[in-house]
């Protein structure tokens, strides 16, 4: 068997959702994955990883970036990287990657959507809502 990759996933996830991530992930990772850890789990942790894999809800300064030293790719899961130090990863020679979440990009365009249908017809809308006059109280 070959040697497997060492992989940090922090994320915000629930139990049931990281274990249908890892179920997916290749054999040849070796996946940490933590959620909502203190800093000082994620100092633990990095100097042995090789990838990292970050929701948003995660700052990726400078000081991590210099704790991964044998870090060879930092993956953003969603379209935001403000919040990685990308001129340190730069010098590090780290790329970081970002993946937007196709599901939610076409989720926030279908609300986008219904929103305006809805105020093309707000008046025809406004008036069936004030002569039904049901506001569920006696």
């Amino acid at each position: 068997m070959t040697e497997k990759y060492k992989v940090l996933f922090l994320t915000e996830r629930s139990p049931r959702h990281q274990q249908a991530a890892l179920a997916s992930a290749p054999p040849e990772l070796a996946v940490v994955m933590l959620r909502q850890p203190p800093r000082a789990e994620i100092l633990h942790h990095l100097p042995d990883a090789e990838f990292l894999i970050t929701e948003r809800a995660h700052i990726i300064d400078a000081e991590l970036i210099r704790a991964g030293k044998k870090l060879r790719l930092i993956q953003r899961l969603g379209s935001l990287t403000f919040d990685i130090d990308v001129t340190a990863a730069k010098q590090a020679q780290i790329p970081v990657c970002y993946w937007p979440l196709r599901g939610c990009i076409l989720v926030a365009e279908h609300m986008v959507m219904q929103m305006l249908a809805l105020v093309k017809r707000l008046p025809e809308v406004s008036a069936i809502a004030n002569a039904a006059a049901d506001w569920g109280r006696p």
